[in-house]
């Protein structure tokens, strides 16, 4: 249903949402996270944890940095460069996937 895409692919436009072959667990207010195929475990601090949360329905990477500017600290340049970098991991990780027509 999904077509998988290169991380370069990744835009503000690009409409994300959470993998269905995964599983993810929060342990005081963090995250873990195991792709499924080849098992690989990883972790998320809060904020981590907060686009974690963002990306259970599809949205697009403008409205993930644009919710993040508004609850963190942080100028929405540097936020779109640690949120493309944070959403490529996933991607290559299999833990996200890009809505087709998107990006």
């Amino acid at each position: 249903m999904f077509r998988m895409e290169s991380a370069a692919s990744l835009q503000l436009i690009s409409v994300v949402v959470a993998s269905q072959h995964q599983a993810a667990t929060s342990i005081a207010g963090e995250t873990v996270l195991v792709a499924m195929t080849p098992a690989r475990y990883f972790g998320l601090d809060e904020v981590g944890t907060r686009i974690w949360q963002l990306v259970q329905q599809p949205t697009t990477v403008a409205d993930i940095r644009d919710v993040l500017v508004r609850e963190y600290d942080v100028t929405a340049d540097r936020c779109e460069q640690d949120l493309i970098g944070l959403l490529s991991q996933m991607l290559h990780n299999d833990l996200i996937e890009i809505r087709p027509g998107s990006g």
